[in-house]
């Protein structure tokens, strides 16, 4: 069930679900399939959680250079991640796999259903019951 919840004077939009308070910091919806099969939106939440990237080269091939990349938390987005955690214990905020690797153990990535891996955005399933968490 789709519900707004208060944090610290901003409204915010979640679902309530099979007992697990979802937030979607995406801004685009995210089709979901439940443990059971049942077909579950998750809203985008009106919140953006961002991060900024940053890449160390590793080495170079023929001019082309090879990096590794790590994922540093926003402070604005920092704070509203602690407020959603601080006034909703147990919250799950599902984000980008970008965001997931800036604040890890906070924010989750998704993980598609069985069979939806490859298939066009508007077409992809996620797991309700299992996400990504770094």
């Amino acid at each position: 069930m789709e519900v707004m919840i208060n944090v610290n004077g901003k409204e915010i939009k979640a679902v309530e679900y099979a007992g697990n308070m979802y937030v979607n910091t995406t801004m685009h919806n995210i089709n979901c399939f439940d443990s059971e099969g049942n077909f579950v939106i998750l809203p985008a939440s009106g919140v953006r959680v961002d991060a900024r990237s940053s890449q160390v080269e590793v080495g170079k091939k023929n001019g082309v250079a090879f990096v590794k990349s790590s994922f540093d938390v926003d402070e604005a987005s920092q704070k509203i991640v602690d407020e959603m955690i601080e006034a909703f214990p147990g919250i799950i905020i599902v984000g980008s796999i970008i965001a997931a690797q800036a604040y890890p153990g906070k924010v989750c990535g998704l993980c598609s259903v069985p069979g939806y891996e490859r298939v066009a955005p508007n077409e992809k399933r996620m797991r309700l019951d299992q996400f990504i968490m770094y």
